[in-house]
């Protein structure tokens, strides 16, 4: 099911709208498009909590309670041994033969993906991308993407340490030989293209 939700903001009194998915009335498989819950690694958040605080209001609750999901789903797993986990909801009864030889390749018997994350699941999103017959959840996807971009980050950040090193602790232009935690800084802030840098006085953050 989705909902729509939305929080007034302090500074500006104007509502911010978020897209909230329900997927479980018990497990933590939803997922909100606000920030909150794309950081605090819980699996909920405010708006999440809200909207199944009024489901239960509602007068046909108990149907919805047994109400299965009409097609399979995939989503970011808060409830996995080692979470996040990327997993698949397989509903009973719904098992074409094309899309379940795709799905079985990819994830196990239960549900867990099986192959190597993030390149193998954004290899099988590519192969998914414009079917109506699964839903592949944006909380998963987004999590693919940020460890995607944390491998290239640390892929980049390797090949700027290894250059400096390489020419003795020197970068061109500068005099300076550089410490062994000024090279990985530098090789971090290079990568990164954007961070905060806040050491003690006196380690060199103007170098």
């Amino acid at each position: 099911m989705a909902w729509r939700a939305w929080s007034l903001t302090s500074t500006t009194h104007f509502p911010r709208r978020y897209n909230v998915h329900i997927r479980s009335l018990t497990r933590r498989a939803n997922y909100c498009s606000c920030p909150d819950f794309a950081v605090n690694q819980l699996g909920t958040c405010k708006h999440i909590e809200a909207v199944l605080h009024g489901l239960k209001k509602l007068p046909d609750y108990e149907v919805l309670q047994r109400s299965a999901a009409p097609h399979p789903y995939i989503y970011l797993d808060w409830e996995a041994e080692q979470p996040p986990g990327i997993r698949l909801h397989r509903p009973v009864g719904y098992d074409p033969i094309e899309l379940a030889n795709l799905l079985n390749s990819y994830f196990d018997d239960v549900g867990n993906f099986r192959l190597q994350i993030p390149e193998d699941f954004l290899r099988l999103a590519d192969q998914l991308n414009g079917t109506r017959e699964i839903d592949i959840g944006e909380d998963a996807l987004s999590d693919a993407r940020r460890l995607a971009g944390q491998a290239a980050h640390e892929l980049r950040a390797e090949q700027i340490r290894t250059q400096i090193n390489a020419s003795g602790g020197r970068i061109p232009g500068l005099r300076a030989w550089l410490y062994p935690y000024q090279i990985e800084g530098i090789a971090f802030l290079a990568a990164n293209g954007r961070a905060l840098l806040a050491d003690d006085m006196g380690l060199g953050k103007t170098l």
